[in-house]
């Protein structure tokens, strides 16, 4: 269950970022690794924030070098929102969720440990796609899809 405030009794087990890069309209997918949580789906790149990141941001700009090689500007990030997230195995986590408008589409060089491939697609497009866990109703709320 994924939710926009805060669950009474919700503890956290840990914190992930992610991130919408757009460009033209198009948002960039990856492809987890069959071997990988949520694996063979597709979600925005992404992760867990660690002891070592300084805040929130540094750990996606961190997330999103390693898993796409693409180099983002903190000064170029919006926050959209906080999510709580419960999955169905009672693990919790708060997730919060950016994006970045870049204006031409950068090169991607995927992780190869964690994704197989990657794609540009529209948010209406990417709901047609298998995505992980929550993905869905993020892109609807951001995107204002019904």
């Amino acid at each position: 269950m994924i939710f926009l405030e805060k669950p009474k009794n919700f503890e956290k087990a840990i914190h992930v970022v992610g991130c919408f890069l757009e460009c033209d309209g198009k948002i960039l997918l990856l492809l987890r690794d069959s071997k990988k949580d949520g694996g063979d789906r597709w979600g925005t790149p992404g992760g867990k924030v660690e002891i070592d990141d300084v805040d929130f941001e540094s750990a996606l700009i961190r997330e999103v070098f390693e898993e796409t090689g693409v180099k983002i500007e903190r000064r170029d990030l919006v926050n959209i929102c906080v999510y709580y997230v419960i999955h169905p195995n009672n693990k919790k986590f708060i997730y919060t969720k950016y994006s970045i408008v870049l204006p031409n589409k950068p090169d991607v060089i995927l992780r190869e440990e964690e994704h197989k491939e990657f794609t540009w697609a529209t948010p209406e497009e990417s709901l047609k796609m298998s995505l992980i866990m929550h993905e869905d109703f993020i892109v609807k709320h951001t995107y204002g899809i019904k």
